[in-house]
């Protein structure tokens, strides 16, 4: 393997870009041969291709490489990640979805095709569509910024006749280490007051690694669970927001959690630890917590499965997320334009900096110092640090994943 070039990944958001350095790694034919059968089979069937391999698979690349060098030493996890049953990938398009989206379609289905045969399972939901004709460095960040978590942000790409691996440092970092760290992604986080908060999804993605032992601890501001548990009570309080009924602070996503994330009842009996420990719940048996969100949300097993798509109506559905995100975006900026503007200042208690914060009662406008300690560090991808003390690692008390497995 040869180690070439750094190239940059970026976060951006309105007014900070985070740089962060991106590892070039070619892969020899020996190193390829010496992965998991599986894996082999995945990578001969895409090699040739132009596209880009996410998720799993480079994750488990830069760990088995990672091993090789003796820095990760965690065969429970590096067990945990070899289980490759299904890819996912990113396509080039062009700059017309109407021209391409055909194309897209045949391309999709194609390769769908030949991974089932050797029993590898292909979504279209699980297929990013990239403005790019070939995945040269601008479209290689921009699928490694678009990553859930650092510890995701790692893709493979068929270049010149073999296989290379793209990883951010801070990718490597979290792997060896264990940590999850949630990304500044849309519809991860909310924003209260200009301090970014996990939302329900993001809550859920965090605990699904956790109990899948794919990573050990999280990282995020202290404040962010007292925040999220106050702008849950001030949606249901101030705006009737019925989709968290008084007992389902998750809303959906805690049977999306329980029932679809979590793979068997091992994993549902560590998320229940988790969710009781973050103070999600006081409930401690799965049974018991799956029944009891079903009857608040009034929700049944049919309601809560994965949404099988098509091809088209993937094509489809991500030509008109930014359209829609952009509409939102302009509604919202509209609605605090014409405001008369009615604000509540407070001290936000979440660190010793104690930042005055305000908003708006009527819209969604907020005044605080920009930018917030706490928002700061999350878009950098770091922990606040006071008088040498982190602010905070979480760790779960689980126990051990043998364990759990073996009392099945």
């Amino acid at each position: 393997m040869a180690n070439d070039a750094r190239k940059e990944k970026r976060h951006w958001n309105s007014s900070r870009i985070v740089r962060k350095n991106i590892n070039r790694t070619a892969l020899d034919a020996r190193f390829v041969f010496g992965l998991p059968e599986n894996i082999q089979k995945i990578l001969a069937i895409l090699a040739g291709n132009n596209l880009e391999v996410n998720g799993g698979i480079p994750r488990y690349v830069l760990l088995h490489l990672l091993h090789e060098a003796g820095e990760f030493n965690d065969e429970v996890r590096l067990e945990i990640e070899r289980g490759i049953v299904d890819v996912d990938m990113a396509l080039p398009r062009g700059e017309s979805w109407a021209r391409s989206g055909a194309w897209l379609e045949s391309a999709g289905m194609a390769m769908q095709g030949k991974l089932a045969q050797i029993g590898v399972e292909l979504e279209p939901k699980d297929v990013q569509f990239v403005n790019t004709g070939r995945f040269g460095d601008e479209a290689i960040s921009k699928v490694l910024c678009s990553r859930d978590f650092p510890f995701n942000e790692s893709l493979l790409v068929w270049e010149d006749g073999g296989w290379v691996l793209y990883f951010t440092q801070e990718c490597r970092e979290d792997l060896i280490n264990g940590i999850g760290f949630l990304n500044p992604i849309p519809g991860l986080y909310w924003t209260v007051d200009g301090r970014i908060v996990p939302s329900p999804l993001g809550w859920a993605r965090m605990i699904k690694y956790l109990v899948s032992g794919k990573i050990d601890k999280i990282i995020l501001p202290e404040i962010s669970k007292t925040l999220y548990f106050e702008e849950i009570g001030r949606r249901i309080a101030e705006v009737g927001d019925k989709r968290y009924p008084a007992g389902c602070n998750l809303g959906k996503y805690s049977l999306i959690l329980m029932l679809l994330y979590c793979k068997d009842l091992a994993q549902q009996r560590r998320a229940m630890i988790v969710l009781n420990d973050l103070g999600f719940t006081d409930l401690l048996d799965p049974a018991d917590y799956i029944r009891e969100q079903k009857l608040l949300l009034q929700l049944s097993d049919k309601d809560i499965k994965l949404e099988k798509l098509t091809w088209q109506q993937v094509i489809e559905r991500q030509a008109k997320r930014g359209e829609k995100i952009q509409k939102g975006r302009s509604e919202l900026s509209d609605a605090r334009d014409k405001c008369t503007h009615d604000m509540v200042f407070r001290r936000c208690k979440g660190c010793r900096k104690e930042c005055s914060v305000g908003r708006c009662t009527k819209c969604t406008y907020a005044e605080f110092r920009s930018p917030l300690p706490c928002t700061a560090a999350v878009y950098e991808g770091r922990v606040l640090v006071e008088d040498g003390v982190e602010n905070h690692i979480y760790v779960p008390p689980l126990p051990k994943l043998e364990a759990v497995e073996m009392a099945e």
